[in-house]
């Protein structure tokens, strides 16, 4: 009755064209199927068999029955928009980062400065540090870049000696606007042996390292991290802060809790930097814009 209630009284909403649909996902043995029932006008049921293609076409189904029009980041999307989209996934852009299949090229060819760093903490383990220049002599905000949970390595396995091929390719886009691109690995020593993010064996084992320092100690590496970037010959004293996921929330505390934070912007939940152009040429710009009033 309840679950009937909550229908009825969505249906009644405002922004409702008094149409809807149930789905529920049946994982019974012997058959598991994505069941979709349209209720109203009339009630109609289909069901979808688990494939690769069942939500989809799920979806497809429920919006061809209650007239409900596609997203406007997604009308239009014929050939010439999706042939747009695969030539993104195959060159870079210069107003946009990298994309997973691109960024380790992006960062080989870059006419930027790049180098790794090893920043002395306390406890006597090294900040392994990414740091990507803009061209010129004229004196830039720094940006600290956060990684997301899985590690340094999102998207590709880790690389021995290489690697963060994607996130040191932010660091060179944000180096591209004029900004220091500063990478801190937040799991330097806590790799096999004392290692850094480059010697795990599989991403998630780099976030479950984290996990086993204190938050604090997370907190007092970005800070190791600061003090080194904004001591840089070429830092203005400006400091900004973003991530990625997870990161994304470290962005957001330290503005509170990291002192000297001049601005800060986040990208939560998922990293469609690397795969979601749509949102990448939506969200990239705004990014940029938001550092370039606030650190200059």
């Amino acid at each position: 009755m309840e679950l009937v209630a909550s229908q009825f009284n969505a249906l009644k909403m405002p922004a409702s064209n008094g149409n809807g649909a149930s789905v529920n996902f049946n994982f019974a043995k012997g058959g598991q199927r994505i069941e979709v029932t349209i209720e109203s006008p009339q009630q109609r049921t289909r069901s979808f068999e688990l494939t690769d293609h069942a939500w989809h076409n799920a979806l497809a189904f429920m919006a061809a029955q209650t007239n409900t029009p596609a997203p406007a980041a997604q009308r239009g999307r014929g050939g010439a928009e999706r042939d747009d989209e695969r030539a993104d996934m195959r060159e870079k852009r210069p107003d946009l980062p990298a994309n997973f299949l691109v960024a380790a090229k992006t960062v080989a060819q870059s006419p930027r400065k790049g180098a790794w760093v090893d920043v002395p903490m306390a406890s006597g383990t090294k900040l392994h540090t990414w740091i990507s220049y803009p061209q010129g002599t004229m004196r830039a905000p720094v940006v600290l870049i956060f990684q997301p949970g899985p590690g340094m390595d999102m998207g590709e396995p880790p690389t021995r000696g290489g690697g963060a091929n994607w996130l040191r390719a932010i660091a060179d886009q944000l180096a591209a606007e004029g900004f220091i691109g500063v990478l801190p690995d937040l799991t330097s020593g806590l790799g096999p042996n004392g290692g850094n993010f480059d010697s795990f064996k599989f991403p998630d084992d780099s976030g479950a390292a984290l996990n086993k320092i204190s938050h604090a100690e997370v907190l007092n590496r970005i800070r190791v991290a600061r003090d080194y970037a904004l001591k840089l010959p070429m830092a203005n004293g400006k400091l900004g802060v973003t991530g990625f996921c997870a990161g994304g929330g470290l962005a957001w505390e330290s503005a509170a809790e990291i002192e000297g934070v001049n601005a800060t912007h986040a990208f939560l939940y998922r990293q469609d930097l690397g795969r979601n152009w749509a949102a990448t040429r939506d969200a990239w710009p705004k990014a940029m814009a938001f550092f370039k009033k606030h650190l200059r």
